[in-house]
C-alpha cells in the first residue's frame, strides 16, 4: 500500500478516536426521536456523528474507494493489501467496521416517506422499440467512473437522503452534457428547506400556495421529517434550485431550523433547471433504466433498508444488499451502474436471489457503505426510478406556472387550461413564448395537442384570442412524467396582453397540485397549501370551459425576454458638420430614421455610405433595425471660383466703362456692327464713341461681374 494512503487511515482512525459533541437539530429531537408523526418517516441523525458532514474527507475516500488489486477476485472497489496477521482482515474491512454506526436502522434510514408514484409505475410499451443493446455491465471501468463524478456526499446528522440523492441526479446530469465536472456541488440544504418552507416565484403565479414547516410544534425538525423525489422534482420544476454549495452551505443546516433562510435564495441562485422527469418501471422497464442510466448518468431509488440485510464482503471488498421484505427505513439511493452476471452467491445472507445480476447504487452516507451492489431481486426496492433531466442554460427567462404545491393527482378532463398575463417589466419590449411543460406522472404513452391563444378579450375563455395555428404542437410523452416540449414556432407575446396555453389529451391524464396537511390535533406541524378557485386554470366540456375550483393545473410556459437594447449610430465626416437632426444612437423597436446632410465648407456633399470606398449608400436607417452603424460622409469639392470673387468684389466699382485693349489703347472691346442681337460677335475696334462700344459694370449676389452692353442691353456670356 502507498505511503499516503497508510497516513490516510492514521489520519481517519485519529478523526473516529476524537471525542466530538453531538449537535441535534433542535432540543426535542434527541428526546422524541422515536415519536413518528407520519408512516414511513423517522430520524436519520445520529448523535455519535459530527455535525453536518456533508463531503467525505478526499484521502479516507481514497481508502475505502480504491480500485481492486491484481490479487483481488473481484473487479469492483477494493483496497486489499495490508493484512493483520492476527485477525486476518484488511485495512479496509477494518476501516468499514469503525465507520459502521451502532444502529443503522432509524438513524441512516426512515428518511423517504414513500409516495403514490413509487410503486405501480406505468409501464412504458413503445409502438416500436429502436434496437439498442445495453452492456451486460456498466460502467465498464470504475476507475475510470470514480475519476470522472463527485466523491459520495454525506447527509449526516439529517433525515436527507431524498434530496442528497435528488440533487445528485442533477449532478450527474449535468456531467453527463459536458457543463459540469466531478467539482460539481448542488445545495441540498436549499432544496430540503424550500420544500418545506415555500416563497411565491418571481411572477406572482403561485400566490395562495404556502408551505411552511413548523418546528416548534413537531417531533421532529424539517431536516429529519423526510421527503422523496416527488417533492424534489416539484420544488426544481418550479425553479426553487439547483443552487451551489457555496450559496447555501449544509454545515450551516441546524441554524436554519430556528433562524430560517433569507427567501432570495429559493430563486434567484440557480445554476440549472429541471427539465424532464421521467418515472421509469425499475422492474418491467430495466433496460429502459439502463439506457437513462447511460445517458443521464444515474436514476434516483428508493427502498427500506435492513441493516440485517446488508452484506460485507471482506474477500471482495464490497457490500451486497438483498432483502425478501419491506421491514426496514424508507432510504433514498442513486442507481449508477449493474452487472447482469453479479452471481447470487456474491450475497452473503442465508437465503440468496434465485437468480444472477445486481445494482451498482451510490449512497449518501459518507465514508461507510457509499456504494453497494443490490440485487435485482431486492423486495423492497420500489417500482419507480426516477430520471431527472437537467439544463444549465435552456433559453427561459420566465417561468408562467400556477402550481405551487407538492402533491399532485391527474385530472378527469382531457382538454384544459392555464390563462396568463404578461406583466410590464422596465427595459422588455415583449416576451417570446418557446416551451410548454406538462405533468403526467400517472400515466405513460400520452399523445397531447397544445395550442396557444394569444390577446384575449375575455380570461375566463381560453380560446377568446388569437389562436397561433404555427404555434400548434402535437406528440406523444413517454414514460410517466414531466416533459418541457418546444413549441413547433415560438409566439411572440405583448406585456399587458394575456394568452392561453390549451391543451389536448387523448387520456385523463393531466396533473393538478393538492395540498398537504400535518397536524398533530389542531396543532399544525407541516402545512402546504394551495389557491382554490382562483379561475386560472381551466376544463372544457359540453364545449364550454370551466373554472378549475379544486386546484391549478401543472402546465407551465416558459418564455425569453426581449429588452429594449441600445445601438449606437458614428459618424465619420471628413472635416464635416453633422447635422443636428442626425441621432447618435436609437433603441430595439426604433421607427425609420431618414438622414440629413452634412456641410462641410467648400464642399458638396454627394451623400452617405456604409463604406469608406463609398460603394453601398443608405439615405435611412431601417425600422426595426437591430445594429451598430458606421456612416461615411461623401463629398466634391467645389471650384474656387466664388472664393475668388468675394475676395475682390470691390476691385471694380458698379458704372458703366470702355474696356481698353493692353496692347493698343486706341482700341476698345466693342459689339461688331452695333447688333442687338443674342450671339453676336465681340471684338475690339477703333474708338468711335458709340454706345456699342461702352458697358455697364454690376456685380450679382455672389459677386460675380456682370457686363451688359449699353447699345443693345445683352449681357456678355462666354462659352467654352
Amino acid at each position: 500500500m502507498k505511503l499516503k494512503k497508510i497516513l490516510a487511515l492514521c489520519l481517519s482512525a485519529t478523526m473516529l478516536l476524537t471525542p466530538v459533541r453531538a449537535v441535534n437539530a433542535e432540543p426535542s429531537d434527541e428526546v422524541e426521536q422515536n415519536v413518528a408523526v407520519n408512516e414511513g418517516s423517522g430520524n436519520e441523525s445520529s448523535s455519535e456523528y459530527p455535525e453536518n458532514q456533508e463531503s467525505v474527507d478526499k484521502d479516507a475516500q481514497k481508502v475505502t474507494e480504491e480500485p481492486a488489486t491484481e490479487e483481488s477476485s473481484s473487479d469492483t472497489q477494493s483496497d486489499v493489501g495490508i493484512t493483520d496477521e492476527k485477525t486476518n482482515e484488511t485495512e479496509h474491512t477494518q476501516f468499514e467496521k469503525a465507520q459502521k454506526p451502532k444502529d443503522i436502522n432509524g438513524q441512516l434510514t426512515g428518511g423517504y416517506i414513500e409516495s403514490n408514484l413509487d410503486q405501480n409505475t406505468p409501464v412504458y410499451y413503445p409502438a416500436a422499440r429502436s434496437v439498442n443493446r445495453v452492456p451486460s455491465s456498466y460502467p465498464a471501468d470504475l476507475n475510470a467512473y470514480y475519476n470522472e463524478f463527485p466523491d459520495t456526499r454525506n447527509q449526516n446528522p439529517y433525515g436527507t437522503c431524498w434530496a442528497f440523492s435528488s440533487l445528485g441526479l442533477a449532478e450527474y446530469d449535468l456531467i453527463m452534457d459536458g457543463v459540469a465536472d466531478k467539482n460539481i456541488n448542488l445545495s441540498e440544504l436549499q432544496l430540503a428547506y424550500f420544500t418545506y418552507n415555500f416563497v411565491i416565484d418571481p411572477l406572482g403565479g403561485t400566490e395562495g400556495d404556502t408551505a411552511k414547516y413548523y418546528n416548534e410544534n413537531a417531533p421532529y425538525s424539517y431536516l429529519n421529517y423526510g421527503g422523496n423525489y416527488l417533492m424534489a422534482s416539484r420544488r426544481l420544476g418550479q425553479w426553487i434550485g439547483a443552487v451551489d454549495e457555496s450559496d447555501v452551505p449544509y454545515r450551516l443546516a441546524s441554524s436554519t431550523v430556528t433562524n430560517g433562510l433569507d427567501s432570495k435564495y429559493a430563486y434567484n441562485y440557480d445554476k440549472a433547471h429541471l427539465e424532464n422527469t421521467y418515472l421509469i418501471n425499475i422492474k418491467k422497464n430495466a433496460t429502459d433504466v439502463k439506457n437513462q442510466i447511460m445517458e443521464h448518468g444515474a436514476a434516483g431509488v428508493m427502498y427500506y433498508h435492513d441493516d440485517n440485510s446488508l452484506y460485507w464482503d471482506s474477500s471482495n471488498q464490497y457490500y451486497t444488499y438483498y432483502d425478501t421484505a419491506a421491514t426496514g427505513g424508507g432510504h433514498a439511493v442513486m442507481v449508477v451502474g449493474w452487472d447482469d452476471n453479479f452471481s447470487k452467491d456474491n450475497f452473503g445472507n442465508e437465503t440468496k436471489p434465485s437468480s444472477d445480476g445486481a445494482w451498482l447504487v451510490r449512497n449518501s452516507w459518507g465514508y461507510y457503505c457509499s456504494y453497494f451492489w443490490m440485487s435485482y431481486e431486492t423486495t423492497s426496492l420500489s417500482d419507480t426510478a426516477w430520471v431527472f433531466d437537467v439544463s444549465s442554460d435552456d433559453g427561459y427567462d420566465n417561468n408562467y406556472q400556477y402550481d405551487g404545491g407538492l402533491n399532485v393527482y391527474p385530472s378527469g378532463y382531457t382538454t384544459t387550461s392555464n390563462v396568463f398575463t404578461v406583466p410590464q417589466k422596465d427595459g422588455v419590449t415583449s416576451e417570446t413564448l418557446k416551451a410548454v411543460s406538462l405533468s403526467c406522472t400517472s400515466a405513460a404513452d400520452v399523445g397531447y395537442k397544445i395550442q396557444v391563444y394569444t390577446d384575449l378579450k375575455d380570461k375566463k375563455n381560453p380560446e377568446s384570442g388569437t389562436l397561433q395555428e404555427n404555434a400548434t404542437t402535437e406528440g406523444a410523452t413517454e414514460y410517466a412524467g414531466t416533459y418541457t416540449i418546444p413549441l413547433e414556432n415560438p409566439v411572440e407575446l405583448k406585456p399587458g396582453s394575456s394568452y392561453a396555453v390549451v391543451v389536448k389529451l387523448d387520456t385523463q391524464a393531466l396533473d393538478y397540485e393538492q395540498a398537504i396537511t400535518i397536524a398533530s390535533g389542531d396543532t399544525k406541524i407541516w402545512d402546504c397549501a394551495i389557491s382554490l378557485g382562483n379561475e386560472k386554470s381551466f376544463y372544457k366540456t359540453g364545449g364550454r370551459y370551466y373554472p378549475f375550483y379544486w386546484g391549478n393545473y401543472c402546465i407551465k410556459a416558459f418564455t425569453s425576454n426581449n429588452t429594449k437594447k441600445t445601438y449606437s449610430i458614428s459618424y465619420e465626416l471628413d472635416g464635416g458638420t453633422n447635422n443636428a437632426a442626425n441621432p447618435t444612437e436609437y433603441s430595439t423597436g426604433n421607427d425609420k430614421i431618414v438622414l440629413k446632410a452634412p456641410e462641410k465648407k467648400g464642399y458638396t456633399f454627394e451623400g452617405w455610405f456604409l463604406d469608406n470606398n463609398y460603394k453601398t449608400v443608405i439615405t435611412e436607417i431601417p425600422a426595426e433595425s437591430a445594429q451598430d452603424y458606421v456612416l461615411y460622409a461623401k463629398w466634391k469639392e467645389n471650384d474656387n471660383y466664388d472664393e475668388l470673387a468675394s475676395q475682390n468684389k470691390d476691385a471694380v466699382s458698379d458704372g458703366e466703362y470702355l474696356l481698353k485693349s493692353a496692347v493698343n489703347e486706341k482700341y476698345v472691346m466693342d459689339v461688331r456692327w452695333a447688333s442687338q442681337d443674342n450671339k453676336a460677335n465681340i471684338w475690339a475696334y477703333e474708338y468711335n464713341r458709340t454706345t456699342a462700344q461702352l458697358w455697364e459694370i454690376s456685380h450679382d449676389n455672389k459677386n460675380y461681374v456682370i457686363l451688359k452692353n449699353k447699345n443693345s442691353g445683352k449681357v456678355l456670356s462666354i462659352n467654352g
